[in-house]
């Protein structure tokens, strides 16, 4: 345990300068982040001739700021494998009595922390900006935090494909596209039958649903969790984890195999 505490408050250090070091592009996408939503904002509103209540609003806000979060973690923790690779200090991962998954994990967490006080920040600015009500619960972080656990397994796959194959980025891109549109964070997807049941074997899908359930319709956290969707939420959870934890070990046992952990 106190290991572990170790690596993520180095984890922290090295953030903590990183956003020093790069301050104004921390900013610009920040900025970035609130007109990306406030255009989505405007279309659906479009889209749906004035109808889009605040409820709906608040729903893909939600939606939304969780996926940011998820494609934060999946694009920080893979770049900084890919950075170590640039900087000679890759094969130093696995040389430690620290295991790489271990490592990462410190990494998934620091990355949690940060882009979580980064999509608060503009949760207060569009709430206040969009007048939408605010009912966050405590309870809703127990659902937050299982939700981020599968984009973290999937993190884990991604890093391990990236030992073996190098360049991934495309892949990245895909994925996080992938969990935008295709998970319902910016808009429910029960009308679509099909495209609704495809989602809830994806990241995300079961537990933005979940946390829309206590943020938007006010249910109980006791209520959630005695819901079906939330054992759904559990297994999904567990799965994305284990199969990031094989591919990660498969590929560091390919890439030793290979010896090529110092081809960069």
């Amino acid at each position: 345990m106190g290991h572990s505490l170790t690596l993520i408050q180095a984890e922290f250090r090295k953030t903590t300068f990183l956003l020093r070091s790069y301050g104004v592009q921390l900013v610009a996408d920040q900025v970035f982040l609130i007109f990306t939503f406030l255009l989505v904002t405007g279309i659906l509103e479009l889209v749906t001739s004035g109808n889009y209540s605040k409820d709906e609003q608040l729903a893909s806000l939600t939606g939304f700021l969780i996926w940011r979060v998820a494609a934060g973690i999946m694009a920080d923790v893979t770049t900084s494998v890919a950075n170590d690779a640039q900087w000679g200090t890759l094969e130093q991962l696995h040389l430690g009595k620290s295991h790489l998954w271990m490592i990462l994990a410190a990494r998934g967490v620091t990355q949690l922390f940060y882009y979580s006080l980064r999509v608060l920040l503009v949760a207060v600015i569009m709430i206040l900006f969009l007048g939408l009500p605010i009912r966050f619960t405590p309870g809703s972080l127990v659902i937050y935090g299982l939700t981020c656990v599968s984009p973290f397994g999937l993190t884990l796959a991604l890093v391990g494909l990236h030992l073996v194959y190098k360049n991934i980025s495309t892949l990245i891109g895909a994925f996080a596209t992938i969990l935008l549109f295709l998970t319902g964070c910016m808009s429910p997807l029960q009308g679509i039958p099909v495209l609704f049941e495809v989602s809830r074997f994806l990241p995300l899908s079961i537990g933005v649903d979940l946390f829309r359930q206590m943020v938007v319709d006010e249910q109980s956290l006791v209520a959630v969790v005695s819901s079906v969707e939330f054992l759904g939420l559990l297994v999904n959870s567990f799965v994305y984890l284990l199969v990031g934890i094989l591919v990660l070990n498969w590929a560091r046992k390919k890439a030793f195999a290979a010896g090529s952990l110092a081809h960069y």
